[in-house]
């Protein structure tokens, strides 16, 4: 891929007890993943690590980790497959799981309040900035059910 990033950074990265390959030399997106400049867009390392050991990313796919690890470079644990294939590893591994899932606004100490409190929904709401749907889906176990 030809890059014209003026300032072009070496990736640098260091190896882990895993095998993955850290990245160390760019910044992270907000979901976690490294991303480098390429013809004056961002694009997330692991996409163009791939994309440099193994060729174009088929259409309609997305570069999967099979270590579940959003920093890992190293293009031995790259793999392409659909978005739902994608979903179902981070299912599999409990990445989406409570406090694990980086957009997850509660914790679990929260959780277990949301359940004992004698809070209202609409205090609640203001307390923990939450809808009121997912308060009612935490209070009747369909969300967090690994909290019990």
């Amino acid at each position: 891929m030809k890059t014209k990033d003026r300032k072009r950074r070496p990736i640098e990265y260091v190896e882990d007890e895993n095998g993955c390959f850290i990245c160390t030399s760019h910044k992270p997106d907000m979901d976690g993943y490294p991303r480098i400049m390429i013809d004056y867009k961002l694009i997330r390392m692991n996409r163009f690590v791939y994309n440099q050991s193994n060729g174009d990313i088929p259409a309609g796919e997305v570069v999967r980790h099979t270590c579940n690890n959003a920093t890992c470079i190293n293009p031995n644990h790259l793999i392409t497959g659909t978005q739902a294939e994608n979903m179902n590893d981070l299912a599999i591994s409990g990445i989406l799981k409570g406090e694990r899932n980086v957009q997850s606004r509660i914790t679990e100490e929260d959780v277990i309040f949301i359940r004992t409190s004698d809070l209202s929904i609409k205090e609640l709401m203001l307390k923990f900035g939450l809808k009121q749907t997912q308060l009612y889906s935490i209070r009747n176990y369909k969300a967090w059910k690994h909290v019990v």
